[in-house]
């Protein structure tokens, strides 16, 4: 077979990433964007919290380590729901509140933004709909531009894009807070453009190769697990979402401590399939390569997209190698492009494995009940 006969718009937004992400980069996180994103006493922020649904949840996962590590100051990413619901107030005291959600327009993330605000938090809008109702509920903007259009398909370059501006923007505090100082800042600005463009043109063609090549084993497989730790969560869990959206199939995320002390006892292991996001600065990469071995030793044979070393994992497993990432908080805003390929081939080969809800029966229309539920502000 052909893997080209096989791109998919899915596939093709995993492969075509370095063409469609440059313009993206270069319209819409500007120095001068970045900034105005930012409160005016750039000082004030003491924490910062990355907040949306699905996607979006999972982009602010994957990029909080960011923050931590070039701002020096608390982050977290979470879920809409519970940032909406269940933050204290505590947690909102001098806090930067990203909210992201391309189309502005789930109810959660509203609450949210509202939710912040009332707490007194500065919040931001991440979207492409400036004149969205989160966009009009936020101290700010930042704005994604030059989007490609991706209807009706699981979307995959939106979610890298939010990953690149999630990372400039904490470049950007950084500066501002004199933490890093205005070469440092470029540096990171140059290394993500070229991170995500001609670092990853190297290796595409050779993922979607690897990827491709294991397509027989793996489409047979019928429900999923995707394993991460830190950072790489965010990839994991990204990558696990897009299994139901694209064949409509079972997935579950985890970490690889959890999937230590649970994961071992699934049964028919031949219907599983499994895959790991690894940085290679992980503070458990050991722990990753150790689990990636007992897989293999189990005949539970792992996908591994990683940007460390081949060598150090079990020559049974499909490693999907990465450039390495300049930045140890950097890889995991794009370990998910090998791993979403593993959810992009299988409805291209059998195409009657289509989520059904993308062919727009009526159970699985889903917009009243995302943009029109109830918001409370507790």
């Amino acid at each position: 077979m052909n893997r080209l006969d096989y791109h998919s718009p899915m596939v093709r937004q995993a492969v075509e990433t370095p063409t469609m992400l440059a313009p993206i980069m270069e319209a819409s996180f500007t120095d001068e964007a970045l900034r105005a994103a930012l409160p005016a006493d750039p000082s004030s922020i003491k924490q910062v919290i990355l907040s949306g649904c699905g996607d979006s949840f999972a982009s602010g996962v994957a990029t909080y380590p960011a923050f931590e590590q070039l701002c020096q100051l608390p982050a977290q990413g979470i879920s809409a729901l519970y940032c909406g619901r269940y933050t204290t107030p505590a947690e909102f005291d001098g806090a930067l509140v990203v909210l992201n959600s391309i189309s502005g327009g789930p109810s959660r993330v509203i609450e949210s933004a509202r939710h912040a605000k009332a707490h007194g938090a500065f919040t931001v809008a991440f979207t492409s709909n400036p004149d969205s109702p989160l966009a009009r509920e936020c101290d700010s903007i930042l704005q994604l531009k030059e989007l490609p259009d991706t209807t009706g398909t699981p979307k995959v370059i939106a979610y890298t894009a939010s990953c690149v501006g999630l990372f400039y923007l904490a470049a950007k505090l950084a500066e501002t807070q004199k933490k890093i100082d205005g070469a440092e800042y470029q540096a990171v600005r140059d290394a993500l453009y070229r991170y995500g463009t001609s670092d990853f043109a190297a290796v595409a063609d050779a993922i979607d190769e690897t990827v491709f090549g294991y397509m027989e084993t793996w489409s047979k497989f019928d429900r999923y697990a995707m394993l991460g730790d830190g950072g790489d969560y965010g990839a994991a869990l990204f990558a696990g979402f897009k299994f139901p959206e694209s064949v409509g199939r079972m997935a579950h995320w985890d970490d690889t401590e959890n999937f230590n002390h649970v994961g071992y006892f699934h049964r028919e292991l031949d219907k599983i399939g499994t895959a790991m996001a690894v940085s290679a600065d992980s503070p458990t990469l050991q722990q990753a390569i150790r689990t990636a071995r007992v897989l293999c030793e189990m005949g539970r044979i792992p996908v591994i997209a990683t940007d460390a070393e081949r060598e150090l994992f079990p020559p049974e497993a499909v490693v999907c190698t990465m450039p390495r990432a300049p930045y140890p908080w950097m890889a995991a805003g794009f370990l998910h492009i090998p791993l979403t390929l593993l959810a992009s081939y299988p409805h291209a080969l059998e195409p009657d494995m289509l989520a059904p809800y993308r062919n727009k029966q009526h159970p699985w229309d889903n917009g009243d009940r995302l943009r029109k539920s109830h918001i409370e502000v507790l």
